[in-house]
């Protein structure tokens, strides 16, 4: 992924549990008699997104660390 992208991401802001989607995808073709046949394969991986400094919560007990409170509607430690 470009850095370009990832400081996009970071100056956005964070709040909740961000997540993101790898995909992975091969295509090939052959001629036959009919036409072109192409074949297709895609793959999606979801994957969660690490942040430094950022603790998702969502209210309950011991989510945050000591001397943090769930801010629940951005789903944040503060």
């Amino acid at each position: 992924m470009p850095a370009s992208v990832i400081d996009a991401l970071i100056s956005s802001g964070t709040s909740g549990f961000p997540s993101g989607n790898l995909y992975r995808q091969t295509v090939d073709s052959t001629n036959a008699s009919s036409g072109c046949v192409e074949f297709r394969i895609r793959a999606r991986t979801p994957v969660s997104v690490d942040v430094d400094g950022h603790t998702a919560c969502t209210g309950l007990p011991d989510e945050c660390p000591p001397g943090q409170t769930c801010n629940v509607p951005i789903q944040t430690c503060e």
